[in-house]
């Protein structure tokens, strides 16, 4: 079993159950369903199996709609092999593949199509998707869609479906959401279950020693596989040989530590928060900050000096989370530190560490010259109109304290930071550059 099984299978057990329950009777007397939840792969895994399990579809196999943002999830879901667990045929209709490819996916009449807003409607409006045969719609982040501004075609979409399927609108825990048509027969399915483990997170030992460390997290992250990480060190030194070890074995990775300079640290957070880059190495300094993104994973490289910088660490896993899973890197004659109650599970890692995908994203770097400013709206038209891209090939933005940041198909970034660089707007010029981590 690979270790992003082991995960699975262990965190989401309880969460899973809880969720199924609670949506597959909503399913049963309901239109539409609001389903707000901390959780992250298992709630669409409980989604998929309640629409699964409902009597109404019991003369056919269900076919489901999955819609998202990110087209680097795509490859996340089916890489957990969340979605093989049941078998089921899937398509994933994402720009940057060759359109008679995706047709060939849905020539076989899949029980499960996945893709992004644009590229969807898209092949709606050319025929190559039928919507009415589908029953049921899965929604998944229903705020970052608002957010990214896609709300016109989750309208349309919306719009264009049969009155009898089921939809599935998932988000986090807010108080302020707002949505893209107003919700038929409807129920708001409110998940807060935190799941209890010993430390409040499920954690595993993996015994290296000192020399064997570099080697060891590299296969580590190698099987996380494009996952939100943060890696801590004790301190700044070791931070960046580990940094130019990964880089030397082509493993994208950041650091944070005291030595960046301002915009340096604001760069790089953005390509993290973004999804230009999934690992950074740090010291207890990223604990001190609040914009992280959701991390599904810390490795404790180094064991922190005292109880509360290991709290602070593993607090991290559950601001945004219901739950999150570390990694402890100890020699096996190492001292278990008084404040670790009870050493976690010893697990083996798989010795043929195969590279991940590059990321979907890459980041590109506007600064306007003058007084001007930018508006996410207006970086959306540039990145259309003189970036050439696809709606679905355009990221999160955000915006520096000198410059903005906008994430696009790491494919395309270059060309579009150069069609884009020099442009005349709003009586100013605008620079464009594509930023990157560069191996060594």
């Amino acid at each position: 079993m690979s270790l992003d099984h082991e995960i699975l299978k262990r965190a989401c057990a309880d969460e899973f159950e809880s969720l199924y329950r609670s949506l597959y009777l909503a399913l049963s007397e309901h239109q539409d369903i609001l389903l707000l939840a901390r959780t992250g792969t298992e709630k669409i895994f409980s989604a998929v199996k309640a629409i699964q399990g409902q009597p109404m579809f019991s003369t056919h196999e269900p076919r489901i709609m999955f819609l998202l943002c990110n087209p680097g999830m795509v490859a996340e879901l089916i890489s957990s092999g969340i979605m093989e667990v049941e078998k089921m045929g899937m398509a994933n209709i994402v720009p940057g593949k060759h359109t008679n490819s995706l047709i060939k996916q849905l020539i076989s009449f899949p029980n499960l199509v996945s893709g992004t807003p644009a590229k969807i409607i898209q092949f709606i409006k050319k025929g190559y998707i039928d919507i009415h045969t589908f029953d049921a719609v899965i929604i998944e982040d229903v705020s970052y869609f608002q957010y990214l501004g896609y709300f016109d075609h989750l309208r349309y979409l919306l719009d264009t479906l049969d009155e009898h399927t089921k939809v599935i609108f998932t988000s986090k825990l807010e108080n302020q959401l707002d949505l893209p048509i107003p919700l038929r027969n409807s129920v708001h399915i409110v998940n807060e279950l935190r799941l209890k483990f010993p430390f409040k997170f499920h954690a595993f030992t993996i015994i290296a020693d000192e020399a064997e460390k570099p080697e060891t997290c590299f296969g580590l992250l190698c099987e996380l596989n494009l996952r939100p990480t943060l890696v801590f060190c004790s301190h700044r030194g070791a931070v960046i040989r580990l940094e130019k070890f990964l880089l030397s074995k082509q493993l994208k990775a950041g650091s944070i530590h005291g030595g960046l300079s301002n915009e340096e640290y604001e760069q790089l957070m953005a390509m993290f928060r973004n999804g230009t880059i999934h690992v950074l190495i740090t010291t207890d300094l990223a604990t001190m900050d609040t914009k992280l993104p959701e991390i599904e994973y810390i490795v404790h490289y180094h064991l922190p000096l005292n109880s509360k910088s290991y709290q602070r660490r593993n607090q991290i896993l559950l601001s945004q989370r219901s739950f999150g899973t570390a990694f402890h890197l100890i020699q096996e004659d190492e001292d278990q530190p008084d404040f670790i109650q009870t050493l976690p599970d010893v697990i083996h890692l798989n010795l043929n560490h195969q590279l991940p995908l590059n990321s979907w994203w890459s980041t590109i770097k506007l600064v306007v010259e003058g007084k001007g400013s930018l508006s996410q709206e207006d970086v959306i038209n540039l990145m259309l109109t003189h970036g050439k891209l696809h709606r679905d090939e355009i990221g999160l933005f955000e915006v520096g304290e000198k410059c903005y940041y906008q994430a696009v198909s790491s494919k395309k970034a270059d060309k579009a930071a150069k069609r884009i660089d020099g442009v005349h707007f709003n009586k100013s010029i605008l620079y464009a550059s594509a930023v990157d981590i560069t191996y060594s």
